[in-house]
Order: structure tokens, then sequence, then C-alpha cells
């Protein structure tokens, strides 16, 4: 009757109240090697001020890579450690590195899923692949990302950009994926046959795509035991394996 009716509408409206005064809702978070805060910025220097984050490099000389050119390429979406934590890493080793994307404009990098850092890339993915046609590049670092990854599995450039890389016939040229940004091989065909780890949310995609995914914090397929020899991968899980990943690169880098 209608006092059933109106103690059904009185639950609805507590239920909402209680919902309306929650706090958001987030996944919970992996523990990151650092907290980032949640503004936006967009100067590099304001992040990591001085030459390089030395705290989460890993201990390698200042000239371990000299001579040695590295892109990372990400896009809006990027996890922010992916992507500032190797540039600061790898620029301390004395390497040159090109933050490539699909627009110069400043785009947004995420922690997790917030907002975090806005970044402007130094070349568009366009101009990039021009280099890597040339034989400029020796390293191509793909960070992964709440999203960035499916963009760039979207953008053709990008794609090719793995590709070319992947085949240069001069040289070899490392590809390093993190996390997410492992997905971008299954788009530029390259995970048919091989050994690979990524981010364990993607690892059913991974296996889908023809690739042996491992549970470990990061495998070398370049110069390591499972290297197919012939494409040069170094694949790293996530964020929290972030230091083992660039050490495992650097080293089989400089083998190279």
């Amino acid at each position: 009757g209608i006092p059933g009716i109106a103690s059904l509408f009185l639950l609805a409206a507590v239920a909402a109240a209680v919902l309306a005064s929650a706090a958001p809702y987030y996944p919970v978070e992996p523990p990151y090697p650092y907290s980032a805060p949640f503004v936006f910025v967009s100067d590099l220097a304001q992040v990591f001020p001085g030459d390089h984050y030395s705290t989460d490099c890993p201990a390698f000389d200042r000239s371990a890579l000299t001579g040695k050119n590295i892109a990372i390429l990400f896009d809006a979406g990027a996890e922010d450690i992916e992507v500032l934590s190797p540039y600061t890493c790898f620029r301390s080793y004395n390497a040159n590195v090109t933050l490539v994307a699909p627009t110069t404009d400043p785009l947004p990098l995420v922690d997790y899923i917030r907002p975090s850092y806005t970044l402007a890339a130094d070349m568009t993915i366009a101009d990039a692949l021009v280099l890597v046609d040339q034989g400029f590049f020796d390293v191509v670092y793909v960070a992964g990302g709440a999203w960035a990854p499916m963009t760039l599995r979207a953008n053709p450039d990008a794609v090719k950009l793995i590709q070319h890389a992947a085949w240069y016939p001069q040289k070899t040229v490392m590809l390093a994926p993190i996390c997410a940004g492992n997905t971008v091989l299954i788009s530029a065909g390259l995970t048919e046959g091989r050994i690979l780890t990524s981010a364990p949310t993607v690892a059913e995609d991974m296996t889908n795509a023809g690739a042996t995914w491992l549970d470990v914090p990061v495998v070398d397929a370049c110069t390591g035991r499972f290297s197919h020899g012939d494409v040069c991968i170094v694949s790293g899980q996530g964020p929290v394996y972030q230091v083992e990943h660039i050490q495992a690169v650097v080293e089989a880098l400089r083998t190279l």
C-alpha cells in the first residue's frame, strides 16, 4: 500500500544521500616509486629539478650512453613516471633523448588515472619516422598509461615507426615498451612467437596476439636468453619495476 511505497522512497533517498557524500572511487593504486603532486605543470624542470632524477635512476656512469639516441614515444594519457623517469635517467647517462608524440602541443600525463603533469614533445611522430628511416635512433622507448597505448595503436604513423625501427636493416634498433605500451607491438605485428612481459591487465591481449607472456619485471628479448636473434625488444611490466626496466635497457644497449 501507500506506506510501503513511502518506505521505498525513503530508503532510496537515504541511499542517494550516502552515495553523494562518499569519497570518489578510484581502483587500488600500485605502490609507485614516488607520489606525484596532482597539478598540471608544463616545465619539466619543475618536476625533476636539476639535470636528472638521481634517486630513481640505476647506478651507471654519466657517460654510459654517450652517443646514443633514444626516442620516448607517448601520447595523452601516458603514465607520467613511464615518460619522465626514463627521460631524466637516460639523459643522466649522456644519451640524446627525444620526446615523441602525435603533436608538439602540451599533452596531459596521468598518475594511474588521475591527471598529473602536462608535457610537450620535442618532435611529432611523423618527423621522428623520418629519423628512424635514416637510422638516427638506437632505442624507441614506448610508454604505457591509462589510454595512451590505445591511441598510439590507432595512429598509423606510430605503428609504422615501431615497425620501421624493429626492421631497420643497417643496425639493431631496440624497442623498449613498458606496461600497456607493449600492446603497441600487437598492432605492429611484433608479438607472434615472442617472449614478452607487460602490465598484467593486458596479458590476455598479448597471449591472444601470439606472445608467450611472463609474469616478471623485465624480459630481455634482445641480448638475453629470450632473444630470437632478429627483433630487439626489452619489455617491462610496469611502473613498479621502472628502475629495473631502465637498467635492463641500458645494459642491453651497451652490448649492441
